[in-house]
């Protein structure tokens, strides 16, 4: 062989072995952003579809898109991406919460695997890559949450990329970057802005003169990148109008999200173990009650057979656990005439025939049911710990990871990883940014927010305490790393139900309980519209229930206060031009005028407000026009309960005659 070859084949195989690596790289993220949408869509279901009331603010805006309305400025609450996305997902798959679930979980899977990838590249270690990314997977982000992933997703490696790279190109792809940030919500844009800003100093740390050029154009860009939206703002109410109503939109917003601070509380009078007595697992039951049965009596007779309610499945079917198998209590219920249909009894043996229930646990359940029985320290242990636990840890890591960088630690790469620490430290800043305006009040909901950024932060920290250069250190470092992953896995567990959530998804009954509840999630969430799904549910939805049925489509529907599930599950659009009337928001004689023009425009035959006194002390008071205007062109029809706590006033069009009236307490229809 000649010199000639052999250098050849030296560059070669290199070459091969590197494009390899990256392959099976692409194919983990790939399998782990697989894992997030199967985990997530299995365990949905419920009410709502197993979707949090939040998530229907865009829902409903989306839909507002697709009935032909653009959103105007301040209609999106700061985000409109987010909203535009769910209208073309909508338009993509039909108007149901399939379409929702699809974009949602999607993006959140594409986040996941991009943690994976940056965690992978900061910390040199796949294994390390996967535990973050499985963590967040299990920390179950808030699905309508999925742009505070995505946007740092997107940004971390453009900022790596200009350090790097320094030319106008990346220049111009960060400017992008922070658009899109901006264009998911507002404060993104912002804080990666802040990040570029950083990035392009360290970059040019000894052209000082060169990083303000940079930084000057970095914002010329980004403004030009995001003109279209600034030129629609301006020519609907300016964007001087825009962003002071945006920003008194906040400040009226803050006292109501301030975090007080968690705090730990330990009880050292607990013994260091104690015994646990576990209740025994409890059969489930699917049941269709008959048609005529009024919620009224299903409930009486749930208390009466001893059935709680677990779950509720398409078409009315709804599981639930027994708390009394006996063959006289199944008997019982197999009998009942209110009862259409069972499954998961024997009807002629009246013995239990859950295969869940009824097989034989294998060796490895009984022995993590045997180690469960047992509680280490549970004074210190406990689950009121588990949030204050992991707000201090997302806090202690940009601080851990500041010391490292003061003592230039490095993590080990396999890979050619130029000015580490720079990059480390551009993550550090925006992992300051956004613990601090992330990290605020219903902390359970939102600890998922930040991982996108402190997971990665975790992977270098990880891998530089794991590869110390000195012996004791790396022990420590190791013991650290291992008591902190258990504590996160504890406190994960205890805040989301990890566990529960695997069993609802099917995981425990392999492939085919897998696909049979994605099978059942799908129907559940295909429906349109799509409250049909959810049968006579008390609630929200037999509002929604009684709105689809008594309007017609191009109706438009009022609810004064925060009723965001309606518009969206009875496939109406919302009056007004604003999907939540608020007290004490956008109150000005300009804001009402729109309102009420906005309910002028389109048919509304039915509004709904809260009952007295709420009413007149917070909306009536709030905003006295549009109070005024509906008293002068609505009828009240009186107040009802719709269950669950759900009691509203209706309203309806003095000058529309009903065209029938619902069987629900009779109220008026106009379809």
């Amino acid at each position: 062989m000649s010199n000639a070859q052999a250098l050849s084949l030296g560059r070669v195989v290199p070459t091969s072995r590197a494009r390899g690596r990256v392959a099976v790289l692409i194919c983990i993220g790939a399998f782990l952003a697989a894992l997030t949408c199967v985990y997530r869509f299995g365990a949905l279901g419920g009410p709502l579809g197993g979707f949090e009331n939040d998530e229907f603010v865009t829902l409903s805006e989306a839909q507002q898109v697709v009935l032909g309305d653009m959103p105007l400025p301040g209609w999106d609450q700061g985000q409109p991406l987010p909203v535009m996305l769910s209208a073309a997902s909508l338009l993509t798959f039909g108007h149901t919460l399939f379409a929702e679930a699809v974009l949602t979980m999607g993006l959140l899977g594409l986040s996941c695997a991009a943690l994976f990838w940056l965690a992978r590249r900061a910390s040199g270690s796949t294994a390390i890559a996967v535990a973050i990314a499985l963590l967040q997977i299990a920390m179950a982000p808030r699905l309508y949450n999925y742009p505070k992933l995505l946007a740092y997703a997107v940004a971390i490696p453009v900022c790596w990329w200009y350090i790097d790279r320094p030319t106008r190109r990346s220049l111009a792809l960060m400017a992008l970057s922070i658009a899109f940030g901006f264009l998911l919500r507002h404060d993104h844009g912002i804080y990666i802005f802040v990040a570029g800003a950083a990035s392009v100093v360290v970059a040019h740390d000894r052209t000082l003169r060169r990083a303000a050029t940079e930084t000057v154009l970095l914002a010329a860009m980004t403004t030009a990148a995001l003109s279209p939206y600034l030129i629609w703002m301006q020519a609907h109410g300016g964007v001087v109008h825009y962003f002071r109503a945006f920003g008194s939109f906040i400040q009226a917003e803050l006292p109501h999200t301030t975090l007080q601070r968690p705090r730990f509380s330990f009880d050292w009078s607990m013994p260091a173990v104690v015994r646990v007595e576990r209740p025994p697992q409890l059969p489930h039951v699917n049941v269709r009650w008959a048609a005529a049965v009024t919620d009224r009596t299903r409930e009486e007779d749930e208390r009466r057979h001893g059935l709680r309610l677990f779950d509720v499945r398409p078409s009315g079917v709804r599981t639930y656990l027994l708390t009394d198998w006996s063959r006289q209590r199944l008997q019982a219920i197999v009998t009942e005439p209110a009862i259409a249909d069972t499954q998961g009894i024997d009807r002629s043996l009246f013995v239990i025939n859950d295969p869940a229930y009824a097989r034989q646990p294998t060796a490895i359940e009984r022995l993590g049911a045997a180690a469960t029985r047992y509680r280490v320290l549970p004074g210190v242990l406990r689950a009121e710990n588990a949030a204050p636990f992991l707000y201090y840890l997302m806090w202690g890591l940009p601080l851990a990871a500041m010391i490292a960088l003061l003592r230039r630690a490095e993590a080990p790469s396999p890979e050619r990883w130029t000015r580490g620490a720079e990059k480390m430290a551009i993550v550090v800043l925006l992992a300051v940014l956004i613990d601090r305006g992330f990290l605020r009040g219903s902390l359970t909901s939102r600890l998922a927010d930040v991982t996108e950024v402190t997971g990665v932060l975790a992977a270098w920290l990880v891998a530089v305490m794991i590869n110390a250069s000195r012996r004791p250190l790396r022990l420590l470092g190791i013991a650290a790393t291992c008591v902190l992953l258990l504590l996160t896995i504890l406190s994960t567990q205890s805040i989301e139900q990890v566990s529960a959530q695997l069993r609802q998804a099917g995981a425990f009954s392999g492939v085919s309980g897998v696909r049979h509840r994605a099978s059942e999630v799908y129907a559940l969430l295909s429906t349109d519209p799509p409250v049909a799904a959810f049968g006579d549910d008390p609630g929200i939805t037999r509002v929604a229930r009684y709105v689809n049925a008594c309007t017609r489509p191009t109706d438009r529907v009022l609810a004064v206060g925060y009723l965001q599930e309606l518009y969206f599950l009875s496939a109406r659009g919302f009056a007004g031009g604003q999907v939540w009337i608020r007290p004490h928001y956008f109150t000005g004689s300009e804001d009402q005028r729109t309102v009420i023009e906005g309910i002028a425009a389109h048919p509304v035959p039915i509004v709904f407000e809260p009952p007295e006194p709420v009413y007149t002390a917070d909306y009536a008071a709030s905003f006295p026009a549009l109070d005024a205007f509906l008293r002068s062109r609505y009828e009240d029809r009186g107040t009802f309960d719709f269950g669950r706590d759900v009691r509203l006033r209706v309203l309806v069009r003095r000058d529309l005659q009903p065209t029938a009236h619902s069987a629900f307490q009779d109220l008026p229809c106009f379809s």
